[in-house]
């Protein structure tokens, strides 16, 4: 006789359970994060047991832009990768250095946006993931800086006219945060 059957991942249902033999079964996982979720199954309404639990994908950092800030901090810093969750993930959050950021807002499974807390000066320093009690690390990512160093940098890189005097003799204003 053909099995029916439910499934749920802690406590949200599978989606697409179909028996394939009298001892396998596939579903679709539903979208959640973290750690060793029981797998509950019943059949013809009778729950069983839990038989085995499912752990997500940890997070996975790619980068994250701009990769320097200053070491005041308050600036954006999008982060980059995969399996950051969803919108009401629990325990998002992003972290530099060790510090966790003063706001870490998810805009998708692939990208989040933190305001950068307060740090020392330093090169390559590690930011990292928490979503679901799992951490996702990339090592020398992001740098703090003066904030005439990150001046420095972003006329040097993204509008180097701004080097040199303004033409005419004028003064130019430059407010920098």
């Amino acid at each position: 006789s053909e099995y029916r059957g439910a499934a749920w991942i802690g406590s949200t249902s599978a989606a697409g359970v179909t028996w394939q033999s009298d001892s396998t079964l596939t579903l679709r996982t539903p979208p959640g994060v973290g750690l060793n979720h029981k797998v509950l199954l019943s059949i013809h309404g009778t729950p069983l047991e839990p038989l085995a639990t499912l752990s997500y994908q940890p997070p996975v950092l790619t980068s994250v832009a701009p990769s320097i800030g200053p070491r005041e901090g308050g600036i954006q810093v999008t982060f980059f990768g995969q399996s950051f969750g969803y919108a009401h993930s629990p325990d998002l959050q992003a972290r530099i250095w060790g510090s966790e950021c003063s706001s870490s807002t998810w805009r998708s499974d692939s990208s989040l946006v933190c305001v950068s807390p307060k740090g020392d000066l330093g090169v390559d320093v590690p930011v990292a993931v928490v979503v679901g009690k799992q951490v996702g690390v990339r090592q020398a990512s992001y740098q703090y800086t003066s904030a005439t160093d990150v001046v420095a940098m972003v006329l040097t890189q993204s509008v180097p006219q701004l080097l040199g005097p303004p033409p005419g003799g004028e003064t130019s204003r430059l407010d920098l945060f």
